[in-house]
């Protein structure tokens, strides 16, 4: 409690430095003296009245809420001012260090191109020194060449001299070759002949062999399509004829259930959808297109699911192609 007064009276004081809030203050202030003074008057007390003691240490001090809304505030504001000033702070420091790094990056930059410069500055060292050797290797290797060449002419001048003698030679020794070459062509032409002989007869052999192999492919298509048409017409012959045998026992068993109520006409119809299990159990039904007459509709429903259970084809595909969901008309004359 004395902390919060001690609290109370630093702000009242630094209000009251603020020339702003010096004239509302003094107001306040005489406002609340006069209050005192009207309350610590003496009046002359009542015969036989109780008097009370106020214990003296008993304090007490009234501040005018305005005042306490101006501490409040002025706290609120040097609140606000702290942090505005560590926020300050930090961002001194964040551009402090961003220019840090600035600098550091620059430095490094001017480093690197430095040592680029230098290596280029060597490199282009090291492409000269490379353009003069090679110039000399190359004034040297000329000059190897020429000698070359000059000895290779001489070479070469003997050799003709050896080459004409040496195809002269070989001149005859071509024709006697040419004779030979003829000979054996000759030999070899009556060979080819012989072997594409030999090649044509097993092509003829072949493409004949192959003519066969595929009349009979054909045929045997032809008998195994055949086949399969009959076998398919014969599934389509047993399937119809499942459908219509377990189609009449089902209405079968409907009608046997089926109790004709007092407004049922033979004109009246009323489709039924069916759902079956595998077993024969029901799994529902329901009208799908009514007769009109909801009587008739009801007794119809009420014969189909009072059914126990329904005749189906052992088939499997012909249970669930035909008989897992299907409609039945249902009406009087059935």
């Amino acid at each position: 409690m004395k902390q919060l007064f001690d609290e109370l009276l630093a702000k009242l004081q630094q209000t009251i430095r603020d020339p702003v809030n010096r004239l509302p203050i003094a107001g306040s202030l005489a406002l609340h003296v006069g209050f005192v003074l009207i309350l610590s008057f003496k009046w002359e007390p009542e015969k036989n009245a109780p008097v009370f003691t106020v214990p003296e240490f008993i304090q007490a001090r009234v501040v005018d809420n305005s005042v306490i809304e101006d501490l409040s505030k002025a706290r609120q504001e040097k609140e606000r001012l702290a942090k505005q000033k560590e926020a300050d702070k930090t961002r001194a420091i964040e551009e402090k260090k961003r220019k840090q790094e600035e600098a550091a990056q620059k430095k490094r930059e001017t480093e690197q191109k430095k040592q680029a410069e230098e290596v280029a500055r060597k490199a282009e060292a090291d492409k000269k020194a490379l353009a003069l050797k090679k110039q000399q290797e190359k004034a040297l290797e000329e000059e190897k060449k020429r000698k070359e060449q000059e000895q290779q002419k001489a070479k070469e001048v003997a050799q003709q001299k050896e080459l004409e003698k040496q195809k002269e030679q070989e001149k005859q020794k071509a024709l006697e070759k040419q004779k030979e070459l003829e000979k054996k062509e000759i030999e070899k032409q009556k060979a080819l002949r012989e072997e594409r002989e030999r090649q044509l007869e097993q092509q003829l052999r072949r493409a004949e062999e192959d003519e066969a192999r595929r009349q009979q492919e054909r045929k045997n298509a032809l008998e195994a399509q055949r086949i399969a048409q009959e076998t398919a017409r014969a599934r389509v012959a047993y399937e119809e004829s499942e459908v219509a045998r377990y189609t009449g026992l089902i209405k079968e068993r409907i009608e046997s259930k089926w109790r004709k109520p007092a407004s049922a006409n033979s004109q009246m119809v009323t489709m039924l959808l069916i759902r079956l299990f595998p077993t024969g159990d029901l799994d529902r039904a329901e009208v799908v297109e009514s007769s009109g007459n909801a009587a008739f509709d009801l007794s119809a429903l009420n014969a189909a699911t009072s059914v126990a259970k329904y005749p189906v084809p052992q088939d499997r595909e012909v249970f669930e192609k035909n008989f897992r969901q299907f409609r039945l008309a249902f009406s009087p004359k059935n």
